[in-house]
């Protein structure tokens, strides 16, 4: 992009805010004062740490720090307003208007601001809307001028935000996940349907930093990743189409033939056009001077089909800030003379991250102008009959938050859009997130079961099975006193009710699926006692395994096809039960997904008494292979309740979670591929182990038992694939997911402190494998403190060859003795 990135990350942008934050000075000496436990040294690094890193504008380190000054005392407002402002500012924007209110407002000319900001965040909107209010009259009377139109805005927002906030777009909003996004900025991502990948936007540096810090300094670069059934593999970058600079998406052509991207220094470059109509992909050319302006600032870019482009400039001639332009295609390279879009879509300030229909119909786009619920949200606009753009729809939450959210881009599935947006619960700044239309339509069901005479409340069980699926869905008993019942659904699909009480005959009824949203079905039955009633009972299960199976059954009359009766087995104990009116012979039909079929005929005029037990064990239509075993405790042998997952080679996704037995350890695992897979387990207060799963031909059963690690002091492990730039310090991106691993772990048992340990080969002198080994071990401990991890809890060290694992007398040997080990200390 041709813009910096700060601009937009932050939900107050300094463009249209008066002042930034302010930087009062904590009083040291206080805190120390109320100190008597804790060691002056602790206070004072601490200290140091904070105001460093709040200077450096690295909100997440200041936070960090602050909070354990904020264990020795609430009282200090100037600690409160700066624990405030590092939690709106670091990723904790929810927590931060409990520190502001702890505060005063005399710490900080700002705090009324910020502390709006913290408001709005929570969605407190009229408390915001106070707050923005008290700053506002704050101001000298040229102030309040200067100020008047952002306030203006700011009180637009928290009136839109209070009406709106509890209205809900039937959307899922998906993290892409660790594989594509992380600490740093990812933002702008297009879809390349073609090749099954996308093209985004990073600030992740190709190197990791020594130091933690602001991640709005490195320089933006293009990744590619593959993208398959709504799946984000790793990032790479695409080197041809990066440079020293800034390259980033500016956008993608409608038949996914070219790629728009920027090329330049932050403030300015050049809007370049790049053919992807290969798996490879080629180097930017320049593009037309009528769109890429020399001296201003120009950044997405979007095309219908018929040429009419749409580009996002801060060129003069606008309404102010970043508008959205149009130009027309007028040949190869050629266009006609850029128009502003004028005030139904510009505002006074910032458009950004546009997007346009193929047809030229539908205009998306983000804005910081537009009535909204904070930052810059993303907005939809449609032509009327004059083709006239109307007036900008806000897209709603969830797909809108009071962060910054913008760059909405549809997928080629209709379903999903990409957007970028940095709300809470992402892994750092912008993420990449989808947004996945909600399909479902919910809907409830109840009623009340009767006998038929008498209208006496009936104890019967009610079941509602998918007659697609042929699976149970629901199964309740109704009230032993009422007869009533009520079942939630989350879906409309193919329904089917049955109702079976002892003694009565049993019935199944359709149930229409509603088009509407949380529509209300009432279903009554009236059910008839039975004078001669014959019962069959029994149980469907697997051959091979004994689990039980979920199947449909059918009863017909022998020697009739005509079907007399039609029940399910149970989903979770394979049972079933039928009462008939009386006795008769019948044909047996049981049949369930991935089994083969099974017949048979029951004579039951023969049968004595009035009940009888027929199971029936189906085989498998599909290769099963099956994995057991139990998870261990290593030396103690003790049962671990760890959970396995299951990956598929390249997949970041778990296709199969299983959770082994807490008391036992047990587990069994069945899958339809014969492998290769990757199992993740983890357990609580244990190290993650990772181990390879392969079936061969001769078998389909395995026993697999796993040997889990305690994370007790002294333990410890090695962290693969934590990978450095040969001969120095630096970590290299394939650390990431490695890394972001222990991260998890370290998250999940936050009582548990660790060394982190660098250690080297025998090649080159003792002296200076100790300073590479540490060196190394400092810039794994940073990365984790830069994820949030406390820096109480780390430690490092640098033992140089001096603690081999393995001989140094071959090349395997020497590679395996290069690690770094993670140790528990407490």
């Amino acid at each position: 992009m041709k813009f910096c990135i700060t601009s937009i990350i932050l939900f107050i942008l300094l463009t249209f805010s008066v002042v930034s934050q302010e930087n009062p000075k904590i009083d040291v000496d206080y805190i120390l004062s109320g100190s008597e436990n804790v060691e002056t040294g602790f206070i004072t690094h601490e200290f140091n740490e904070g105001e460093k890193f709040y200077r450096k504008e690295f909100y997440e380190g200041s936070f960090r720090a602050f909070s354990e000054l904020y264990k020795i005392t609430r009282e200090s407002a100037v600690l409160n307003y700066k624990l405030g402002v590092s939690a709106l500012y670091g990723g904790r924007a929810s927590e931060a208007a409990d520190f502001l209110l702890e505060s005063l407002p005399g710490v900080a000319g700002d705090y009324y601001l910020q502390l709006g900001y913290a408001l709005q965040a929570r969605l407190h909107y009229s408390a915001a809307r106070d707050a923005f209010e008290k700053y506002n009259n704050t101001l000298s009377k040229r102030g309040k001028k200067n100020f008047r139109e952002y306030y203006n805005q700011l009180v637009r927002e928290c009136d839109f935000g209070e009406n709106n906030a509890t209205d809900s777009v039937p959307s899922f909003v998906i993290n892409a996940g660790p594989a594509v996004n992380s600490y740093y900025n990812e933002y702008g991502a297009v879809e390349n349907s073609r090749h099954n990948r996308i093209f985004y936007t990073s600030r992740r540096p190709e190197r990791l930093p020594d130091v933690p810090g602001n991640r709005d300094k490195f320089d933006e670069r293009i990744l590619q990743a593959s993208y398959v059934d709504q799946e984000v593999a790793e990032g790479n970058e695409v080197s041809r189409l990066n440079s020293r600079f800034h390259s980033g998406i500016a956008g993608i052509s409608p038949d996914e033939d070219f790629l728009f991207v920027y090329k330049g220094k932050k403030r300015s470059g050049q809007i370049r056009v790049a053919d992807i109509t290969g798996k490879k992909v080629k180097k930017s050319d320049y593009m037309s001077s009528r769109i890429d302006h020399k001296v201003f600032k120009e950044t997405t870019f979007a095309e219908t089909s018929d040429g009419r482009v749409f580009f996002v400039s801060e060129r003069t001639g606008g309404m102010g800030g970043k508008d959205i332009w149009t130009v027309t295609r007028k040949g190869h390279g050629r266009f006609s003379k850029p128009k502003n879009m004028g005030s139904v879509i510009n505002t006074p300030f910032d458009e950004e991250g546009v997007f346009v229909t193929p047809d030229g119909n539908t205009l998306y786009f983000a804005s910081r102008g537009h009535a909204g619920f904070g930052g810059y949200d993303i907005y939809k606009s449609g032509k009327n009959r004059n083709g006239e753009w109307m007036i900008p729809e806000n897209a709603g939450q969830p797909v809108n938050s009071p962060q910054d959210d913008l760059f909405f881009f549809p997928t080629s599935d209709p379903q999903v859009a990409f957007i970028s947006s940095s709300r809470p619960g992402g892994y750092g700044g912008l993420d990449i997130y989808k947004i996945k239309k909600d399909i479902r339509i919910p809907f409830s069901i109840m009623g009340k079961v009767t006998d038929k005479e008498t209208g006496n409340a009936l104890d019967a069980k009610v079941s509602l099975f998918d007659t697609y699926k042929k699976e149970q869905i629901i199964s309740e008993r109704t009230d032993s006193l009422t007869g009533e019942y009520f079942m939630a659904v989350e879906d409309s699909g193919s329904y089917v009710l049955q109702v079976g009480a002892e003694g009565y005959k049993i019935i199944m009824a359709d149930v229409f699926s509603p088009r509407v949203r949380n529509s209300e079905i009432r279903k009554d039955f009236k059910l008839d006692k039975l004078k001669h009633p014959y019962t069959l009972k029994g149980k469907i299960t697997d051959v091979d395994t004994f689990e039980p199976v979920q199947a449909e059954i059918i009863f017909k009359s022998v020697g009739s096809d005509s079907v007399t009766h039609r029940i399910f087995s149970d989903r979770n104990t394979g049972e079933y039960l039928i009462t008939f009116g009386d006795k008769f012979n019948l044909s047996m039909t049981v049949s369930a997904k991935d089994y083969h079929i099974f017949s048979s005929q029951l004579f039951l005029k023969n049968t004595i008494g009035s009940l009888e037990e027929n199971n029936v064990e189906l085989e498998r239509s599909v290769m099963a292979y099956t994995v057991s075993g139990r998870i261990l405790e290593e030396e103690t042998n003790v049962a671990v309740p760890g959970e396995l997952a299951f990956f598929k080679p390249g997949e970041d996704n778990a296709f199969v979670v299983r959770n082994a037995d807490p008391v036992s350890g047990k587990y069994s695992v069945t899958v339809y591929e014969p492998g290769p897979f990757l199992i993740e387990i983890t357990a609580d207060g244990y190290f993650f182990s990772n181990s390879t799963l392969q079936f061969h031909s001769d078998s389909t059963l395995k026993v697999k038992n796993i040997i889990m690690q305690p994370m007790s002091a002294g333990a410890s492990i090695v962290a693969e694939n934590i990978l450095f730039t040969s001969g120095k310090a630096t970590l290299r991106a394939e650390s990431y997911p490695e890394i972001n691993r222990l991260v998890r772990l370290l998250n999940d048992n936050p009582s548990v402190s660790i060394e982190v340990s660098g250690h080297t080969d025998n090649t080159g002198s003792a002296s200076l494998n100790k300073r590479l080994s540490k060196a190394r071990a400092l810039s794994v401990k940073r990365y984790l403190e830069s994820q949030g991890i406390d820096p109480v809890r780390l430690e490092y060290e640098g033992y140089g060859f001096d603690q081999p694992i393995v001989p140094n007398t071959t090349v395997e040997g020497r590679a395996q003795n290069r690690r770094v080990e993670i140790k528990v200390i407490e």
